[in-house]
């Protein structure tokens, strides 16, 4: 029902006031979606409803909530631009550590004997 009313009004309201809003969601968008769809299709299977499968719902809103909160645009700053992971591991680790690493591929070690 989103997908197929709210979206597109959402889309012309957009262009009406000045606001572009394309259709290209995030990688982290389509994936709470899907797992939100996957919690609720659990909890409606048998039409039985109780305070587990409440806060299960509750739970998984909050999930949702505090991710969107943290990760927002996350996909959109890097303007998708994958960077090789050896360039995240030098951003993530101390210098000193990085020099050590670097030391020890460089240094010819002979090679082990193996019996």
């Amino acid at each position: 029902q989103i997908a197929m009313l709210v979206v597109p009004i959402v889309v012309f309201l957009g262009m009406a006031m000045g606001q572009p809003f394309d259709l290209d969601f995030e990688v982290l968008q389509v994936r709470l979606l899907l797992a939100s769809l996957l919690v609720a299709a659990l909890c409606l299977r048998d039409s039985q409803a109780n305070w587990l499968k409440g806060s299960m719902l509750i739970v998984a809103y909050l999930i949702v909530a505090s991710a969107f909160w943290f990760m927002c645009d996350e996909e959109f700053r890097s303007a998708g631009a994958a960077r090789p992971i050896t360039e995240r591991i030098k951003e993530a680790l101390p210098e000193a550590a990085i020099e050590a690493a670097e030391a020890v591929l460089s240094s010819s070690l002979p090679p082990a004997h193996v019996v």
